[in-house]
């Protein structure tokens, strides 16, 4: 009996890895571009909504990134790629914390006085397709389940 080489295995590991390192570094340099040709923007030192503006959050927010990071990637089972960018984009803004002392915010939303950023965007519609796609497996579960009884 042979065995079936496991180069192809690997191989194929390697480039889902890649393409998700790319999607990370893709959705992270957009958004550090965006920021940067912008000719105008607000820093928002707070969290989101500029909520807590007045405490340092920078360092609280990296030890919650890094922890959301790891607990979202072990338990919430949804395609590896939306991972890499969700997590890229929380990671921008974070890095803007550091480098600039807040998030810049170059958007101005309408009919609302807030303000964001292509990390925001990328953030919350990757929320609600991990919503949507939670939601459907369960469904989908339960149509399996009621299809053998």
């Amino acid at each position: 009996m042979s065995k079936m080489p496991t180069t192809t295995k690997t191989t194929s590991r390697t480039r889902r890895q890649v393409q998700y390192v790319t999607f990370f570094v893709g959705v992270l340099a957009v958004d550090q571009l965006t920021k940067f040709f912008s000719p105008t923007f607000v820093l928002n030192t707070g969290i989101s909504f500029a909520l807590l503006s007045e405490i340092v959050v920078g360092p609280v927010l990296f030890v919650f990134l890094a922890l959301g990071a790891w607990v979202s990637w072990r338990w919430l089972r949804v395609p590896a790629w939306s991972h890499a960018v969700f997590w890229a984009a929380a990671f921008s803004n974070v890095l803007d914390r550091f480098v600039f002392g807040g998030v810049r915010d170059i958007w101005k939303l309408p009919f609302v006085p807030l303000r964001n950023n292509f990390a925001d965007w990328v953030i919350a519609l990757v929320a609600l397709y991990w919503m949507w796609y939670l939601y459907r497996q369960e469904n989908v579960e339960e149509i399996d389940v009621t299809k053998d009884a």
